[in-house]
């Protein structure tokens, strides 16, 4: 009986021993997975980090590829119309020389043609084109005078940004130096004055040659011509 009675203080010391050395590995573990729950923390932060960098640098690159994409598409459009620019030039040379030849080619033809007419006729289309083309430098005097509070041109060079052909041509074959222009002391109509005429003279059958002139009444500018005999 006193055998078993001395044994129970021994049992018991092995029983703490074991719970506390149970309760130390406990401990140690718990510490262990805190540390490596804190690193799977820290490294699952990282990556996050790294995925939103990585993320980011992608979008730029396909900003960029987008970007370089429309620039290339931009510049190819830019040459193709360069090339028809050019290609429209190159037809625009080739025509501006086909209508010099012909213009070259026009008063000889024209000529040969009115010569055939009867003077009559010769008369009617002479006078017709003489009265278009004054018809065309009055327009431009009128502007002028309209830009120039009503002021009168003192010669024809001042009418060439006013509304003049760019070629010089009038009608037909006629050019401003089909023209001359009037002293200012050339009185016309009551209250007005010629500004110019025909430089020769039309050729009426049976009657004097006639000049046409450009005049104004009263400060304005009228758009019809009076045939007047030298």
């Amino acid at each position: 009986m006193m055998a078993k009675t001395k044994a129970l203080p021994l049992v018991a010391a092995i029983l703490f021993l074991g719970a506390m050395a149970s309760l130390t590995v406990e401990d140690r573990s718990r510490e262990k997975l805190e540390q490596t729950r804190e690193s799977l923390t820290r490294e699952f932060a990282a990556l996050q980090n790294q995925n939103s960098t990585l993320s980011n640098q992608l979008a730029h690159s396909e900003n960029i590829k987008s970007t370089s994409l429309a620039q290339s598409s931009e510049l190819a459009q830019l040459r193709a119309e360069v090339v028809t620019l050019r290609q429209n030039a190159r037809d625009f040379s080739a025509l501006q020389r086909q209508n010099q030849e012909l213009c070259a080619r026009l008063p000889s033809q024209r000529s040969s043609l009115t010569n055939q007419l009867s003077p009559d006729d010769q008369y009617i289309l002479e006078s017709t084109h003489i009265m278009d083309a004054t018809d065309v430098l009055l327009k431009a005097v009128e502007k002028y005078m309209t830009a120039h509070d009503g002021q009168y041109p003192e010669d024809f060079a001042q009418l060439a940004s006013f509304g003049l052909p760019d070629d010089g041509r009038l009608s037909a074959n006629l050019t401003i130096d089909d023209f001359e222009w009037l002293p200012a002391s050339t009185l016309g109509p009551p209250g007005g004055r010629y500004l110019f005429r025909n430089r020769v003279p039309i050729p009426e059958p049976g009657k004097d040659p006639v000049w046409v002139y450009g005049f104004s009444t009263g400060g304005k500018i009228t758009t019809s011509a009076d045939f007047t005999s030298p």
